[in-house]
Parts: structure tokens; C-alpha cells; sequence
């Protein structure tokens, strides 16, 4: 039997892994970054770190080996058992544990076990499809460069309005030189002597008074017999004209406000609502009605495989699913 492929197996799903009388496995997410040496970018990974614990106890690895070994949980926490105290044997001897595709385990001075993650192992649900990208500069060819500053798009449109101006300094010359003070486009001609001396006698005679407002008459001509006609009609037509509906008044419709469930049945929690939703995804592939719940206030995304607004209708199908092939099912009330 090999546990190192379980426990590899249960963190690629979960966040945690409690080994019985030795410690806690957990998994660190690390973003994609780019590595200036290898001129690459590095997709973001799950990298595991361990925690000596000689206390710790859960029976997540125990059920899960019992589940895939199709053995009894005794026989199972009894091979768990012998796994940990060949590990602890070889510490204390001074040897360094390799364990496959996780790491090495290794004792201190002060006798507390070192842990080295294998940094070449990604524990992200969508590690086998990424992989490190490689950036190549760009190299820009000559013949893509301008060859002199006079051919750069900014340097043409400062010719453009450079000409521009210059015409229009041009124009303003010459209208000055045919004419300094502008006198005939800006005045009017003087008017003739004999009638300046006119309007200068009449100068002290009062204006003429004007007519009332209602003696001015408009300056038309009256309409012919065929225009009164088509004005009457139009006329008519302005004033037959229906007046406008009023629009409806909008129909109020209530809506009852659904209950909102209170009880998850929780089979797995996430750093990152993305692995989540990607686990969530595959037990949505096999029938579950599944969601994503949180982030608690641990910063975690838990995937729910069962929402309910009862207790007893969720504690009913946690029984259920924990005799069905999910015995690490465990109940979240909000």
C-alpha cells in the first residue's frame, strides 16, 4: 500500500491534511510571477508546507484509505500507524524521509522535524495543464524605423500646421499693404456734404412721433380666395386632430421574497473561489447540485454539494451522502 499517493491525492482537493501522530500537511497558493533569470512566466501553484503536530487526530486519511483499499477503518488507521513510526524511527536516527512528489522530512538539533516542499509539485486542480511560458524579446528590424525624424507621422503634422501658418501671415501682409487702417471693410462711405449740412440744421427739430402699436399694420398682401381655403383646411385639420392617450400606469406586480438556505453540506474548502468553482464543476459532472459558499472569515471558498432551509431535511442527506462515497462531508450552518 502506498499512503504517500493518498495523501497526495487528498491535497490535491483539500486545504489540509492532518497525519495522525506527526503533523499537519496544508497548501500555500502562490500567484503566476516572472522569472527575469529564466525569462519565463510561471503559472500560480499550490505549494505544501508541514507542521509537527504529535497531537493532531482526523480521520479524513483514515476513511479515505479505507474507501480506495476497500478495507476495514481499523485495518486502515493500523497501516496509518506503521506509515508514521517508520518515519519517526528514521528521524530520530539522524536520516532524512523522502516522501514522493511532497517532500523531505528531517530532524533538527533542538529535535523538531524539518520540512523541504518539492517546489517542482503543483497542487492546483489545474496544474497538468500549465506549464512555465517563455518570453522572447522583440527584436525590431530596420527597415521598421523611420530613417530620419522628417518621416515621423508627429513631425508631418508640425510641417502641415507650420505652412498653415505661415499662409495665413502671408494673407495678412498683403491686405495690410492695400489697405493700413482697413477703412473699406470696416466703415461705412461718408455721405455727401450737402446732405451732412441737412441733417446738421435738422439736428434741433424733434424726431417725428411714431404711430401706436396698434396702427402698424403688417406689410402683406391680403390672401386670395384659394389660400383662404387651404388655410381654412388646415385649419380644420389642426383642430380635429385626437388628443394624445395618456399612457398606462405601470402594473405593479409583488414578488415574494424566497428563504435564502442556511445549511451547506460542505465535502471540500479552497483558498481561491477559482479552485473551488473548478472542483465544484467536477462533482456537478457527476449529478451533485453543487455550490460555492463564502469566503469564511478564514479567507476559504467552500464547495457545497446540498443546500437546504431545514436542519433535519440537511442532517437527513449528510447521512446519506457520508454512506454513499463521501464519508468527509460535514454540515456548515449560516
Amino acid at each position: 500500500m502506498n499512503i504517500n499517493t493518498h495523501i497526495r491525492t487528498l491535497l490535491y482537493r483539500q486545504d489540509s491534511l492532518v497525519i495522525p501522530s506527526l503533523g499537519v500537511f496544508t497548501t500555500k497558493y502562490e500567484p503566476a510571477f516572472y522569472d527575469p533569470r529564466k525569462k519565463t512566466m510561471v503559472p500560480p501553484a499550490k505549494i505544501v508546507e508541514f507542521t509537527e503536530n504529535r497531537e493532531a487526530s482526523d480521520t479524513i486519511l483514515e476513511n479515505f484509505i479505507a474507501e480506495q483499499e476497500e478495507i476495514s477503518l481499523n485495518e486502515a488507521a493500523r497501516e496509518i500507524s506503521d506509515y508514521v513510526g517508520k518515519i519517526v524511527d528514521a528521524l530520530k536516527k539522524g536520516q532524512r524521509v523522502f516522501l514522493n512528489q511532497i517532500g523531505i522530512l528531517s530532524m533538527d538539533k533542538d529535535l523538531k522535524i524539518v520540512f523541504e516542499p518539492d517546489r517542482k509539485q503543483n497542487y492546483t486542480p489545474e496544474a497538468a495543464n500549465s506549464s512555465p511560458i517563455t518570453i522572447k524579446p522583440v527584436k525590431r528590424r530596420r527597415s521598421d524605423q523611420p530613417e530620419s525624424l522628417s518621416q515621423m507621422p508627429g513631425n508631418k503634422t508640425k510641417k502641415i500646421v507650420i505652412g498653415a501658418i505661415a499662409a495665413l501671415a502671408v494673407l495678412i501682409i498683403a491686405f495690410l499693404l492695400i489697405d493700413p487702417f482697413g477703412f473699406s471693410l470696416f466703415h461705412k462711405p461718408s455721405q455727401p456734404v450737402e446732405q451732412n449740412q441737412e441733417t446738421n440744421r435738422q439736428g434741433s427739430e424733434e424726431p417725428p412721433a411714431q404711430l401706436p402699436d396698434e396702427a402698424v399694420q403688417p406689410d402683406t398682401q391680403p390672401l386670395s380666395v384659394d389660400q383662404q381655403a387651404q388655410s381654412e383646411k388646415t385649419d380644420t385639420i389642426l383642430e380635429s386632430k385626437p388628443a394624445p392617450t395618456p399612457a398606462p400606469e405601470p402594473e405593479i406586480i409583488e414578488q415574494t421574497a424566497t428563504e435564502k438556505p442556511h445549511f451547506h453540506v460542505i465535502v471540500s474548502s479552497y483558498d481561491t473561489r477559482e479552485l473551488a468553482s473548478h472542483y465544484a464543476d467536477e462533482l456537478a459532472a457527476e449529478g451533485f447540485n453543487t455550490s460555492v459558499v463564502g469566503p469564511s472569515k478564514t479567507g476559504h471558498f467552500r464547495v457545497s454539494i446540498g443546500s437546504f432551509t431545514d436542519r433535519q431535511e440537511a442532517l437527513k442527506f449528510l447521512r446519506n451522502i457520508r454512506s454513499t462515497g463521501k464519508p468527509n462531508a460535514w454540515l456548515l450552518s449560516e
